[in-house]
Formats: C-alpha cells, sequence, structure tokens
C-alpha cells in the first residue's frame, strides 16, 4: 500500500525542509548579489577614478583610500555571497542570511533614498 504524499509514480516528493528553504533563499539571494556587483562595478570604476582630477592629487594619501574604498563596493557582494555560502554548508544557515542579506539591504536602501530624493 503506497501511502498519500509520500510516493508519485515517478518517485519521492520533494520535501521542503527547514535547509532547503533556507537554500531557496540563499541563491536568490546570490542572484541578486551578483546582480549588484555587475550594476555597481561601471559606476565604482567610473567614481574611482575622480578622485585624481585634480593636479597633483596622485600624492594624497585620502585620494587613494577613497578610490580604493569605492573600488571595493562590488567586491563586497561578492565576498558576502561566498561567506553566505561557506557558512551555509558549515551550518550556519540563519547567520548565512544574514551575511548576504546586509549588502542587498544596503543597496536597497540606498537605491531608495536616490530614487526619492531624485
Amino acid at each position: 500500500m503506497i501511502s498519500i504524499g509520500t510516493n508519485i509514480a515517478l518517485g519521492r516528493v520533494a520535501v521542503m525542509t527547514e535547509k532547503n528553504v533556507y537554500r531557496a533563499i540563499l541563491i536568490a539571494l546570490t542572484v541578486a548579489c551578483g546582480l549588484c556587483a555587475i550594476a555597481l562595478a561601471p559606476g565604482a570604476l567610473t567614481v574611482a577614478v575622480m578622485a585624481f582630477d585634480a593636479p597633483g592629487s596622485e600624492h594624497y594619501v585620502w585620494a587613494w583610500i577613497m578610490s580604493l574604498t569605492i573600488l571595493s563596493i562590488p567586491l563586497w557582494f561578492v565576498a558576502a555571497a561566498g561567506l553566505s555560502w561557506i557558512l551555509h554548508m558549515r551550518g550556519w544557515l540563519r547567520s548565512s542570511l544574514v551575511v548576504i542579506g546586509t549588502p542587498v539591504a544596503a543597496a536597497v536602501v540606498l537605491v531608495g533614498l536616490a530614487l526619492f530624493f531624485d
């Protein structure tokens, strides 16, 4: 006798466990991080070189710090995605979502503010 809900003619029914739900959310947020990194890369490359517009500004330490900070913004999305997958594989499911959700939430807030004040 086959119990309903556990077997189908082609195989077993996929059960949405807590880990599967976290994995699905993590996949969606990883895609969002990738899109944010791709979308922000041209802007970061454009804005970072503006620190050196004034003559002699290549000698200022703060210009270099600002430029490298702006250039690192897309890398934070990639780093957050990688770290969150490592945490997920180690079993730290909620922590992985917090790590990957932080840069995405910051990007959403900044885009919302830009749209609001535009």
